[in-house]
């Protein structure tokens, strides 16, 4: 009896070392795991999935911002508390992850939402992700339905400004971009996004624009984009001088074909690049 007994008590020890060893969900599984609790109704599910001390942000009310005030209803925890557990009382609430881009602990999606009256929308969304549950949420932009030939431009406004960033090309850098064009990078404060200046304007040179991937980068390349009308947003690799590169997320608005406005919302530290010896 005493070996069943202390056989059990093993079991059970390594039972419950297992789940403490077991890893956080990643940032892509979290943000597709919001999708899933919204879309099952789970309110005490999705709840879970949120820090205390996270902030879920509205659309933006200024061109230069990518947070707006915070999220009627649940834009605290006091107000998921109220509201979370309600998610499914109005009818089923269908939520897809139809693109995503993960960089650090920052991923970019393109949702689609479906009410339970039949409407749609589709919002470009950012999520902060840490020790597999939220930080913070954005919504950048929102829109009733997209316009495939908006997009196909802003694609090709983007490609053509990295290319001429690229090649040094001062002149097509000037052409690409609006003339009271800003460029942001996120300061790093509690709950802020894309929220410092880089500069006033991006008029001057290509090394302006080469600025929202740091200084220091010698070539850059989009990775992965996901288009969203008149936004795009791209992760994307800088390679610097000295062999290293870093990852990153920006944020692009083209309008009339220019850039109007670009956020650099994560970076990571420099790394030795593949197939580089140290």
């Amino acid at each position: 009896m005493k070996q069943i007994l202390r056989g059990m008590a093993l079991l059970s020890f390594f039972a419950a070392a297992a789940l403490v060893a077991q890893p956080p969900r990643s940032v892509a599984e979290v943000v597709r795991e919001d999708a899933r609790t919204i879309s099952a109704g789970d309110g005490a599910a999705l709840l879970a999935l949120f820090d205390e001390d996270s902030r879920i942000y509205g659309t933006p009310e200024h061109p230069d911002r990518l947070d707006g005030p915070l999220a009627k209803t649940m834009g605290t925890h006091a107000e998921r508390v109220a509201s979370f557990p309600r998610i499914a009382e109005g009818g089923p609430i269908r939520l897809e992850v139809a693109e995503m881009i993960v960089a650090g602990d920052t991923a970019v999606s393109k949702n689609i939402l479906t009410a339970p009256n039949g409407r749609v929308a589709f919002n470009l969304v950012v999520y902060r992700v840490r020790d597999g549950i939220i930080g913070d949420l954005w919504h950048p932009a929102r829109k009733p339905a997209l316009d495939p030939a908006k997009g196909a431009g802003t694609r090709e406004a983007v490609d053509r400004l990295v290319a001429a960033v690229n090649r040094g090309d001062a002149g097509a850098v000037r052409g690409l971009v609006h003339p009271d064009a800003r460029l942001f990078a996120s300061s790093g404060a509690a709950h802020a996004i894309g929220d410092r200046p880089l500069i006033g304007t991006s008029r001057a040179s290509g090394v302006d624009v080469r600025r929202l991937f740091g200084a220091d980068a010698a070539r850059v390349a989009l990775a992965e984009s996901i288009v969203f009308d008149e936004y795009l947003a791209s992760r994307y690799l800088a390679a610097l001088s000295d062999g290293r590169e870093r990852e990153g997320i920006a944020i692009f608005r083209i309008v009339d074909g220019r850039l109007a406005q670009a956020w650099r919302i994560q970076e990571s530290a420099p790394r030795r690049a593949c197939g580089t010896s140290p």
